[in-house]
């Protein structure tokens, strides 16, 4: 049985599709430190979330999370981290803003 498609229903097939394509060509290369940073930059910045979103495990991110510390510290900056309400919530900042 062929099932057909209004038009409106193909302009947003494509519209999802496209932006699917786009996010795939964006995040084509890169490792998952470098998805974490952007993504806690970018505004998700929960632990749970990350892991969720990344499909792996809540321990994968935060055994990231060391090495991209490490990376971070040479550039003056570091990850810091807030349990709040059973959700571990991280925050990139400049360490001289903190008087490290």
């Amino acid at each position: 049985m062929t099932e057909t498609m209004t038009k409106k229903e193909m302009e947003a097939m494509i519209e999802t599709l496209t932006i699917e394509n786009e996010n795939l060509v964006k995040n084509q290369g890169k490792t998952v430190k470098g998805k974490i940073v952007e993504m806690i930059e970018s505004g998700i910045n929960c632990i749970e979330d990350l892991a969720e979103t990344l499909s792996i495990t809540s321990k994968n991110v935060s055994s990231n999370l060391t090495a991209i510390r490490k990376d971070l510290s040479t550039d003056g900056k570091t990850i810091v981290t807030q349990r709040i309400e059973k959700k571990t919530m991280l925050a990139i900042v400049n360490l001289k803003d903190m008087n490290w």
